[in-house]
């Protein structure tokens, strides 16, 4: 089966700094590929150039058998590429059905508001936010917010779902709660991209596992496989993790 995402070659500079350096590396449709590796690794900077926010100084992009890379991101959007952010910002003014519908008539090319409202209201009850579609969005708890991010991906109906952080102040049962969404959402066949630092729950959650340090492709392989490597122990793990690793642990104690 052919990869839906195809990095060649990607490069990108701030400056002096060189954040993602020479990544390659391809998903294939229905994935959930993890990536970790330590802060300032570049991985956001990676997500940020997929979805188009960021423009590579070198490399190309290929998504669906066409390529991106130079596209604007609203334009790899509307190809079928979304995504959630760490930091989540709802349009403060707006409903959380509203804040879904917005995605999508813009982004997921809705032919109607009827047709928009309606995918919202579906996708709101998909994360388990039906019924407070009439609530302000700025109202929500933060695990509710982190459901609105994913409401707002799914009504741009992608075939690439791109989650930065997206247990990242969470709790215990909340994590637990995103986790199954994850797998729901991936049985369905939905290829998903996901930063995470919580590196037990990457070995449980994805299929495969790529590890960025200093902006290079370290390591990439199956999750199962991906803590035993001994670049990835020295660069991101350490010594102490592999040993815990060695024990069981409820995914949700874990820590990178």
């Amino acid at each position: 089966m052919g990869a839906l995402l195809e990095l060649k070659g990607l490069s990108r500079r701030f400056g002096g700094l060189m954040a993602v350096s020479d990544v390659s590396l391809d998903i294939k449709p229905g994935c959930i590929m993890g990536l970790i590796g330590p802060n300032g690794a570049g991985k956001t900077t990676l997500v940020n150039l997929i979805s188009g926010a960021l423009k590579p100084n070198a490399g190309e992009m290929w998504f669906k058998g066409a390529r991106i890379d130079g596209l604007p991101a609203h334009r790899i959007s509307s190809l079928g590429v979304a995504r959630t952010f760490q930091i989540v910002q709802p349009f403060p003014e707006m409903t959380a059905l509203e804040n879904v519908a917005a995605a999508a008539m813009f982004a997921g090319k809705a032919k109607s508001l009827r047709e928009a409202n309606a995918r919202a209201e579906a996708m709101l009850d998909r994360v388990g936010l039906g019924g407070l579609g009439a609530l302000a969005a700025t109202s929500l708890s933060l695990g509710q917010r982190k459901r609105l991010e994913f409401a707002k991906s799914l009504a741009m109906q992608p075939a690439l779902l791109l989650l930065d952080e997206v247990n990242a102040g969470l709790h215990g049962g909340e994590i637990d709660e995103a986790i199954a969404l994850i797998r729901s959402l991936a049985k369905d066949g939905l290829t998903i991209l996901i930063i995470e630092h919580l590196v037990k729950l990457v070995v449980a959650l994805c299929d495969e596992v790529a590890v960025l340090h200093h902006g290079q492709l370290i390591a990439r392989g199956p999750s199962a496989d991906i803590t035993n490597d001994p670049r990835v122990i020295e660069a991101y793990l350490g010594e102490r993790y592999s040993k815990r690793s060695q024990k069981q642990q409820p995914v949700t104690d874990a820590t990178s």
